[in-house]
């Protein structure tokens, strides 16, 4: 198995987000994860993707728990892209590319061609349209190796042509042997779903 959760579950206050969750994927598998509460879903993907660690349950890929070292195993895109904001986008590009690629500068510049961005590679992201600045992010998770791929509405901020753009992409990463854990607002991205995933949070008075 690619991905396997035993008992997972996150509070936030009195509201328990989830408890007692159980999912095993395998190579190939979208699951679309939905939830009444927004904070439901990000903090599972938070969890999935190793942001955050557990603190009822466990997360394991490919055997290994989910945090530091997964380097090559899971790559993600949440509400919060992870990019520094203080420096140019190619630095920290170039960064990340020095784990997988032989000369990260040149594969830190077929990125930003391959998104149109490359005018863009001295900008912060601050500097940078939300929608640019989602591109690139996304592009980065979809080129680097990985097993498992973690998207929280990867349409956020994006016109339709970028969604179209992202729903092969994400199909390209299925059919390269990834699996795809997402949560989507989309109903075009919501289609791509081969299994499904309904989060329960009830109150909890104490």
């Amino acid at each position: 198995m690619l991905l396997e959760v035993r008992n997972l579950g996150a509070r936030f206050g009195d509201i328990a987000l989830f408890s007692g969750v159980d999912v095993v994927l395998e190579p190939g598998v979208v699951l679309v994860v939905e939830s009444e509460i927004e904070l439901a879903r990000t903090t599972f993907l938070e969890l999935v993707a190793g942001i955050t660690m557990p603190t009822t349950g466990s997360i394991a890929v490919n055997g290994a728990p989910v945090g530091g070292g997964l380097a090559g195993q899971v790559a993600s895109v949440l509400h919060d892209e992870g990019f520094p904001q203080d420096e140019p986008v190619a630095v920290h590009l170039q960064r990340v590319l020095a784990d997988y690629a032989a000369d990260p500068v040149a594969a830190a510049v077929q990125l930003l061609e391959r998104v149109r961005l490359t005018h863009r590679a001295e900008h912060e992201p601050w500097a940078m349209s939300a929608g640019e600045y989602r591109r690139i992010a996304l592009e980065l998770a979809f080129s680097v190796p990985k097993k498992l791929l973690v998207l929280d509405e990867p349409e956020r901020r994006l016109d339709r042509p970028s969604v179209e753009w992202v729903i092969e992409s994400v199909r390209a990463q299925v059919a390269g042997g990834a699996a795809v854990v997402l949560a989507t607002y989309d109903e075009r991205l919501g289609d791509l779903a081969t299994r499904r995933l309904e989060l329960v949070s009830r109150t909890e008075m104490s």
